[in-house]
C-alpha cells in the first residue's frame, strides 16, 4: 500500500511512468529499463528498473550481462554533472557500480563491494 500526493492510496502495483514527488511533482521518474539501452543516454534524474533479464546493454560495467534484472539511479549534480548507480541482482558479492559524467566524458564504472566487518 502506498500513499501518493493528495492522500491517494494505492493498494497493489503502480505501472507506467510516475512524474513528480509528493509535494512538488517535479523530481521523481520511474522508468522501465529495456534491452538494447545505451546507459550513456540515461541522464534524467530518476530511477530506471527492470524485473527481468536485460540484454545488449551498452556502456555498462563489463560483467553486467549476468544479471536477472537491474536498477539504475541517476542523479543530476547541477549543470551537466551526472552520477549513475547500477544495482544488479542477484549479485554474489552485493556489488553496486558507480560512475560520473562531467558534461563531456563518462568515467569508468567503479565496483563497490560490501565488506563484512568481521
Amino acid at each position: 500500500m502506498a500513499n501518493l500526493k493528495d492522500g491517494t492510496i494505492v493498494n497493489g502495483s503502480v505501472t507506467g511512468n510516475l512524474n513528480g514527488n509528493a509535494d512538488t511533482a517535479s523530481n521523481l521518474y520511474i522508468n522501465e529499463l529495456e534491452s538494447n539501452t545505451d546507459l550513456n543516454t540515461l541522464i534524467t534524474t530518476g530511477f530506471y528498473a527492470s524485473g527481468s533479464v536485460v540484454t545488449n546493454i551498452t556502456n555498462g560495467p563489463s560483467d553486467v550481462t549476468g544479471f536477472n534484472g537491474m536498477a539504475i539511479k541517476v542523479d543530476s549534480m547541477g549543470g551537466n554533472y551526472i552520477r549513475q548507480y547500477l544495482f544488479g541482482y542477484p549479485t554474489v558479492d552485493g556489488a553496486c557500480y558507480i560512475r560520473n559524467y562531467n558534461g563531456s566524458t563518462w568515467t569508468d564504472w567503479n565496483k563497490l563491494i560490501a565488506v563484512d566487518p568481521e
